[in-house]
């Protein structure tokens, strides 16, 4: 049986910055795979700004086909980052790479950064993509040592979602469950709860094995085509899946 290959190219024209000058740093450090984070499976999208308010329905498919399978174009080009009076685009850096890294090939990692260098922030957008691009049927839970510091990371991802363009957008109204402590989209299925801090040491444990969680990396072959269902349904999209090899 012939191997299916699924071709890309490494996007070196890419507007964020940060990506770039990464891209330097690690192969002045001699790593072989210096460009890994540049990926792009779809060569039209060279350029394409997926804010752009004038693209066309067939980029707007591929952008959205993109986005459902490489994480890597939806932090680097989609991804925005409130800050004070702006957003800004999401920066990489060595520290949070490396976790990112491992969780996409589900390995545990520990991440110890400076203050304001994107620790929260990357996994609020790493769990973001799981819950509205890359999965079905999936269950996150957010801990920390204080409940409303889950609150504020629900809320963080839910802000970068809500930052996306509007075609990029999963929300189905009424028939999502969306509130300060729990998540739950109608078309995936997918959800996320802010669990509060357990004041014993028997409760921390109850509460991690009692908790319905999966591992939601390898669910991603199974999204095809429902990435615009509730929106639009767009015939380009299983197109665009066969055309890249996806399928």
């Amino acid at each position: 049986m012939k191997k299916k290959v699924i071709r890309f190219i490494y996007d070196m024209d890419t507007t964020n910055d940060s990506f770039i000058k990464m891209a330097y740093i690690l192969k002045r450090k001699k790593v072989e795979n210096y460009r890994f984070f540049l990926k792009l499976y779809d060569k039209e999208l060279v350029g394409v700004d997926p804010y752009d308010e004038n693209l066309s329905e067939e980029m707007k498919a591929r952008i959205q086909v993109e986005v459902s399978k490489n994480f890597w174009y939806f932090i680097r080009e989609c991804v925005k980052i409130a800050v004070p009076g702006r957003l800004k685009s999401f920066a990489i850096n060595r520290g949070n790479l490396a976790m990112l890294w491992c969780l996409l090939n589900s390995i545990n990692a520990a991440l110890v950064l400076p203050r304001q260098n994107y620790k929260t922030q990357s996994a609020c957008a790493f769990y973001a993509w799981c819950y509205n691009f890359s999965t079905e049927n999936s269950a996150i839970a957010f801990f920390n040592k204080r409940a409303e510091n889950c609150k504020d990371n629900l809320d963080r991802m839910k802000r970068i979602i809500e930052e996306l363009p509007p075609y990029l957008q999963l929300f189905s109204g009424r028939k999502d469950t969306i509130n300060v402590t729990y998540m739950k989209s109608y078309l995936t299925q997918n959800s996320v709860i802010a669990y509060g801090s357990a004041n014993t040491e028997a409760n921390a444990d109850n509460m991690g094995e009692t908790s319905p969680i999966i591992n939601p990396i390898y669910c991603w072959k199974a999204i095809k085509n429902w990435v615009l269902i509730g929106i639009r349904r767009n015939p380009l999209i299983p197109i665009l899946n066969r055309k890249l090899n996806f399928e």
